[in-house]
């Protein structure tokens, strides 16, 4: 896909971060295995995390902000990733679902960034707390290795 026909349908948002959500995150990716995913040594919760209370409500403020007309009957796949230095997440699109967008809400962050490419093209977002960015599902996208002593921790989504 050539990225000049979906950066119209980027989106930039901003959630205020919820402290505990992050100390909840990172006390499960420090006591459970977690899911690989498309994660180079990060973890990533299970799609349970949507049940967790303070997720639900982190991610029902999602629901609102891109969905607005829908948030009551979308759905959010979601969980939580952590990126711990050195870690970092392979390139991947959301495919062979029929997904409204895709995005990630960045609790914390580091210097790493998030890349995009499509057809000869790419593009290199700087994520900073409590930004929400949505794309479309059928976007490739990676991130840079994390290069802070302090984790990453992410939430990221698909909605339908």
């Amino acid at each position: 896909m050539n990225l000049a026909g979906w950066l119209s349908s980027m989106r930039v948002d901003e959630i205020g971060v919820d402290n505990e959500l992050v100390a909840e995150i990172l006390h499960q990716a420090r006591t459970t295995s977690g899911e690989r995913g498309h994660n180079v040594g990060g973890w990533r919760s299970s799609e349970q995390f949507a049940t967790w209370p303070r997720a639900h409500h982190t991610l029902t403020q999602i629901a609102r902000l891109i969905l607005p007309s829908y948030a009551t009957r979308a759905t959010l796949h979601a969980w939580a990733v952590v990126h711990e230095n050195g870690s970092y997440h392979d390139w991947h699109a959301h495919t062979g679902v029929d997904w409204r967008c895709s995005g990630v809400l960045y609790l914390t962050t580091g210097g790493a960034a998030t890349l995009f490419r499509g057809g000869a093209a790419s593009l290199r977002v700087a994520p900073r707390a409590g930004m929400l960015l949505t794309f479309p599902a059928i976007v490739e996208h990676a991130t840079e290795p994390h290069d802070e002593l302090e984790p990453r921790v992410t939430i990221a989504f698909n909605a339908s």
